[in-house]
C-alpha cells in the first residue's frame, strides 16, 4: 500500500508540473467527455457530455476575471467547483 501512495503522489504532483500549475486541487479525469465553458453573466460554467449526450455542469473557478484554466498539448485543466466528499491519505505517524 505504502507503494501505490507513494506512486499516486509523484503521478499528482508530475500532473500538475505537465500543466504548470503549481496549485495542488483533487483531480476527477473527465477524457472521454466532451465539454464547453460557457459564460453567463460573468460566471463561468463547466459542462461536460457524457456518450449518452447527458449533462453535468460545474461552476469554474475565476482568477483575474478569467476562468482558471490550464492548457499543454492535447489535455486541458479547468479548476471547477464540485461538492463531493474528498478521501484524505494520512501518515499514521503524523495523528495527535
Amino acid at each position: 500500500m505504502r507503494k501505490a501512495v507513494q506512486e499516486y503522489i509523484a503521478a499528482r504532483d508530475g500532473l500538475f508540473r505537465f500543466f504548470g500549475c503549481a496549485e495542488q486541487y483533487p483531480v476527477r479525469t473527465a477524457t472521454h467527455a466532451k465539454w464547453m465553458l460557457p459564460e453567463k453573466e460573468n460566471v463561468s460554467f463547466l459542462v461536460l457530455f457524457d456518450a449518452a449526450d447527458a449533462r453535468e455542469e460545474y461552476v469554474a473557478v475565476r482568477k483575474e476575471d478569467k476562468p482558471l484554466v490550464y492548457k499543454n498539448g492535447d489535455y486541458t485543466m479547468v479548476i471547477a467547483i464540485d461538492c463531493v466528499k474528498t478521501a484524505f491519505v494520512l501518515k499514521n505517524s503524523g495523528e495527535r
